[in-house]
Parts: C-alpha cells; sequence; structure tokens
C-alpha cells in the first residue's frame, strides 16, 4: 500500500515550534543561550518555538547547530508527533475514526444505531479481519453464524472474526452508540 505524500506548511510550524523546545529544554538550554549560539536574536528563538515564524533555511541550520543536531533531525522530530495524536470529530451519526491516519493497522468506526434499525454485515473492508464491537451506550442485538442472536448493553463487546457477525439491531428507547474495530493484521490472505 502507497502511502500518503509528505506535505509540511505553515499549519505544521507550531509542531516544529515544540519539538524545537523540547531539543532545547532537554540540552538544559535557555532560549538566550541557544540565540547566542546561533548568533540570533532571542525574540527569534522565542518565536520559532512559539510556531508564530516560518524560519528561513540558514535560521534552521544556525539553531540545529547551536542544539547540536541536524536539520533532518528537527524535521524528523516534528514530524514524529504527527503519529502520536490525531482527532476526528465524530458526528451526529457514523464516523469513521480512522481518518487521517497514514496506513493504520486498527480501523475504527463510530456508529450510531437507531432503535429498529439494522445494520450488517458490519463494514469493515477487511476480509477475515478480526473484529471487536463495544457498546458505548444503548442496546443492540446481535446475529452470529449460526444463527444465534446475543444482546449486548452498554459496555459489553463482541469479538469475531469478519464474516462471523451478521447484522446488528438497534434495541431499546433510545439509539445505541458503538464503537467497532478492526484489526487489519488478522486479514485473511485470498490468492
Amino acid at each position: 500500500m502507497k502511502s500518503a505524500p509528505f506535505r509540511f506548511g505553515k499549519s505544521d510550524l507550531p509542531r516544529l515550534g515544540r519539538s524545537m523546545r523540547e531539543l532545547r529544554l532537554a540540552s538544559g538550554r535557555t532560549q538566550a543561550e541557544v540565540a547566542a549560539l546561533a548568533g540570533l536574536a532571542e525574540s527569534t528563538v522565542g518565536a520559532v518555538e512559539g510556531g508564530r515564524s516560518n524560519p528561513s533555511l540558514p535560521t534552521m541550520v544556525a539553531l540545529a547547530a547551536a542544539l547540536g543536531v541536524s536539520i533532518d533531525r528537527l524535521v524528523t522530530e516534528a514530524t514524529r508527533s504527527l503519529g502520536r495524536v490525531s482527532v476526528t470529530r465524530a458526528n451526529a451519526g457514523n464516523c469513521d475514526l480512522s481518518a487521517g491516519l497514514v496506513n493504520p493497522v486498527l480501523m475504527a468506526r463510530s456508529m450510531r444505531l437507531l432503535q429498529g434499525a439494522r445494520i450488517g454485515p458490519v463494514p469493515d473492508g477487511s476480509e477475515g479481519a478480526a473484529m471487536m464491537v463495544l457498546v458505548l451506550d444503548g442496546v443492540v442485538q446481535a446475529s452470529v453464524a449460526g444463527g444465534e442472536r446475543l444482546r449486548l448493553e452498554t459496555g459489553d463487546a463482541l469479538h469475531a472474526r469478519e464474516g462471523a457477525l451478521g447484522d446488528l439491531a438497534g434495541l431499546g428507547a433510545q439509539a445505541a452508540q458503538l464503537l467497532c474495530v478492526t484489526d487489519t493484521r488478522c486479514r485473511t490472505r485470498t490468492e
């Protein structure tokens, strides 16, 4: 699978600044000390660390040298935080919680199931994958292979291979909120 192209723009400057601040603090230096070593104004170091400045290449070279690291390490440290935290804002219905992640191993989906509504089989897009359905709120009925029906309530989780789970039906007076997680490492390989 091809990964998304790397992009670094003005919106990434705060992350670069935080990374530089972490490196500076780890070295035990103050902004004034780094500025003096880099031949820059202390306000420039503060602006870069605060993500309020788009530093030129010579400024980045000077800051990297003052911190005792290479420019690629500065960028790597800043982009490493890309994988640390990703926020996906849920809407009132279904939401792909893995959106924004590059090559995620776990695919997560938030689903809202109204009373009497049915979905199924639970979509995950990966044949033979291991999956888990967690009932965050409400009551649902799960149909599994062999025709068995299981009642799941708030806090209950169902674990299955894709294909073993039929459909889910909303029960109770209110809509049920579900979290469906698929482990794509467990996909069945079909030749």
